[in-house]
């Protein structure tokens, strides 16, 4: 599994692209770095650097729309399209959640790990991603929707099936349904 903090989404344009493409939605934004194109929803991935306190320079991300009109304001590490649903995961440091394409979250941005399938890239596996609370570290899984399926209070969990998941606590596992029912 891939955790949120080792990717970046979309895919960049080549810089002479992302510049052309920058200066036809206008002079307003010209204080971006570089341009990263979504596949769909006409929306896109900006990156501009923001000067930190102690001097450093960091790049920060945001989204556009079709209109050049900033919709998630330069303030993440990491920008995420689903290929399989249409939301986009965002992350600010250890913390990430989803926002929809109208930029409403859907699932707060108050989990410290959110973990991707390797083989698809995606972080959805039967409508299900694994969570980690930012508070405790334990694990949980919610839905696409943001409903909690499991609590967060697993060492670990592995989905099977959408009713089916192997967790552990301390030295113990085992295999429980969606309401937490040993099976």
């Amino acid at each position: 599994r891939l955790s949120v903090a080792q990717g970046l989404a979309g895919r960049p344009l080549p810089p002479d692209e992302s510049k052309a493409r920058l200066q036809q939605l206008g002079e307003s934004l010209r204080k971006y770095e570089l341009f990263y194109s979504f596949e769909r929803n006409s929306l896109a991935i900006v990156m501009r650097y923001i000067n930190t306190p102690a001097g450093e320079k960091v790049k920060k991300l945001g989204i556009i729309n079709d209109k050049g009109d900033l919709v998630l304001h330069c303030d993440y590490d990491h920008i995420r399209q689903q290929d399989h649903s249409n939301l986009i995961m965002v992350s600010k440091g250890e913390l990430a959640g989803f926002v929809d394409s109208q930029m409403n979250w859907v699932i707060p941005m108050c989990y410290q790990d959110i973990y991707s399938d390797l083989e698809t890239d995606d972080f959805f596996y039967f409508g299900l991603i694994n969570v980690a609370d930012s508070a405790t570290g334990k694990k949980g899984v919610i839905d696409s929707t943001g409903q909690q399926i499991l609590p967060c209070k697993y060492d670990w969990i592995e989905i099977c099936t959408p009713n089916c998941f192997l967790v552990g606590i301390g030295d113990m596992e085992g295999a429980v349904n969606r309401k937490g029912e040993t099976i």
